[in-house]
């Protein structure tokens, strides 16, 4: 009877064992079934990610670039563009500078000569170039300023030239090529006698004239054209025109008769 019962208790043993044994094989197995599916689904998983990842991102990616070049290139542009207001520099794109030339009331240039004058602008003085284009005297002159005085903007009231003077319109060109922000088109102006003298000295008489702005426009970036009247002697050329500020450089012209009606 006691070996029966060691005989009972040893294979109810061994079954257990057994069962252990199995349950351990089946759960190794299991596992290597069930851990290589999820990591085949996170490899696909990480794919995915990456596909999205890659296509949210080159859109991304090409705006930057985009925006780089345009940085880039409106760099190089506010670079190459000279700034007035900023560096108060001045430098032309369009007139050579090699084609300036100084003057003076003794050494003045003639009509259609590039001079250098100097312009106020973003508060102190700048050198410009420019030059006088044309002289219109007599009843052509004196039409065209009736006319501009008689325009809406003007402020000025047409009255004929005084005895034996005549109106005069000079029209002078400015180079505002260097200028990146608007500056006045017109620049100071005089009229003055050759050599020493202030007035002009014409038939024994003796002349003070004063001008008239004739345009108020602003820009830049460009080669511009302004003018300006005054009444001169009649027949008389022995004058000079001063373009820019007296207190610093201006330019000198010396007076011709051009395109003049009578």
């Amino acid at each position: 009877m006691q070996n029966d019962n060691k005989i009972s208790i040893s294979l109810t043993t061994i079954i257990i064992i057994a069962i252990c044994i199995g349950a351990f094989i089946l759960g190794i197995i299991c596992y290597f079934i069930f851990g290589n599916k999820s990591s085949n689904n996170e490899a696909k998983l990480d794919t995915t990610s990456l596909n999205s990842s890659s296509q949210t991102n080159n859109p991304v990616s090409n705006s930057d670039s985009n925006l780089n070049t345009r940085t880039n290139e409106n760099s190089s542009a506010n670079m190459n563009t000279p700034n007035t207001q900023n560096n108060n520099t001045y430098s032309s794109t369009s007139v050579s500078t090699s084609n300036a030339k100084t003057s003076s009331k003794t050494n003045p240039l003639s009509v259609g000569e590039w001079g250098i004058a100097s312009k106020y602008a973003s508060g102190e003085y700048v050198d410009v170039l420019t030059r006088v284009t044309n002289i219109t005297r007599g009843a052509q002159a004196a039409q065209e300023f009736k006319n501009y005085c008689e325009r809406g903007s003007s402020i000025y009231k047409y009255e004929d030239a005084k005895e034996s003077m005549e109106w005069a319109i000079v029209e002078y060109e400015v180079d505002l090529t260097g200028f990146s922000s608007n500056t006045s088109v017109s620049l100071d102006r005089k009229i003055s006698g050759t050599g020493d003298n202030n007035s002009i000295k014409y038939n024994n008489m003796t002349y003070i004239v004063s001008t008239v702005n004739m345009t108020s426009d602003y820009t830049s970036g460009k080669v511009v054209t302004a003018k300006f009247a005054t009444q001169l002697p009649i027949g008389c050329s022995e004058y000079i025109i001063a373009l820019g500020s007296s207190s610093n450089t201006q330019a000198f012209y010396y007076g011709k008769i051009k395109n003049k009606t009578v």
